[in-house]
């Protein structure tokens, strides 16, 4: 599979789809479908298991490599559908794999629960092009990317239990200790390897001084926002990495206010040492300019 890789000014090759605003932060297709709302009521590191179709937006991304002498291996992140042809990641899970080896397809997967059975609303896309705004695999600033599927979901028909995420008001600055979800396929400890079943946990936002202390100079408030409690146990793991970290506003809707970025070093879910996610509101109008899509 041949992929198309543009950074910042980038001309979309495929014709845009025509979308109507909606809701207050988000829009509609056809006039009819929302984003944010939860099929379902509402097992990251000391997290639980999700309810099946709880997170309709979430996607199991696989990246398929290869190496000279090594073979075949295949990585794991997790990302959000914004669009029915839109997914919302992580740049690094593109651009930091490991040495030798080279991506040759990337496909995402919805509908998933429990990879132990076939639920019947699995739905897998290919990925044809992707989309960095001058991610920096150093400091790992403007961690995140837009992938476009082969495909459109058909979110008002025969994928019409799916639902893109909303994305936050982009003025929207949650104060310390605000209640946080993050969602995905990551391991549940540094040994156990990815779970069966999408996963969930609560986190605090932590406030910017005390990030700052922990990460020093890979800390950007401006584009960057902590998470996460200082007790160990509690945190995001290995494959979580793009994921969403969901906030659900006053009026019922979801959005996502940050993406998975990273985490110690040291292990997962150690002492004192907060999570690092994307702050998504500030690439609002890059994501805009990508996909051709517009958010109130």
């Amino acid at each position: 599979m041949t992929f198309s890789i543009e950074y910042n000014r980038m001309a979309l090759i495929a014709a845009v789809f025509t979308l109507c605003l909606a809701s207050s932060y988000g829009y509609a297709f056809g006039g009819r479908q929302q984003c944010g709302r939860s099929m379902a009521s509402t097992r990251i590191v000391g997290g639980q298991a999700a309810q099946w179709l709880a997170w309709p937006w979430m996607g199991f991304i696989e990246y398929n490599m290869t190496h000279p002498t090594k073979g075949l291996y295949i990585g794991i992140c997790s990302g959000s559908l914004i669009s029915d042809q839109w997914v919302l990641t992580a740049a690094h899970c593109t651009e930091k794999i490991m040495d030798g080896y080279k991506i040759i397809g990337i496909n995402v997967t919805f509908g998933d629960y429990d990879f132990r059975i076939t639920e019947g609303t699995e739905v897998t896309r290919f990925v044809n092009q992707y989309y960095l705004d001058s991610f920096n695999g150093t400091s790992f600033k403007n961690d995140l990317a837009l992938y476009k599927l082969t495909e459109p979901l058909d979110l008002q028909g025969q994928h019409s239990y799916l639902q893109p995420i909303c994305m936050p008001p982009r003025t929207l600055n949650l104060a310390p200790g605000t209640m946080v979800e993050a969602t995905g396929w990551g391991y549940t400890s540094d040994t156990s390897g990815p779970p069966d079943t999408l996963n969930q946990i609560a986190l605090p936002v932590v406030n910017n001084p005390v990030c700052k202390r922990r990460w020093d100079y890979l800390f950007d408030a401006s584009g960057q926002l902590c998470a996460g409690y200082q007790e160990a146990g509690h945190n995001i793991c290995h494959g979580d990495s793009g994921g969403p970290l969901n906030y659900q506003l006053a009026n019922g809707a979801w959005v996502v206010y940050g993406l998975t970025s990273f985490t110690s070093g040291d292990g997962c879910a150690t002492y004192d040492s907060p999570s690092v996610f994307t702050k998504v509101a500030p690439y609002i109008s890059w994501i805009e300019r990508v996909t051709g899509l517009k958010f109130n």
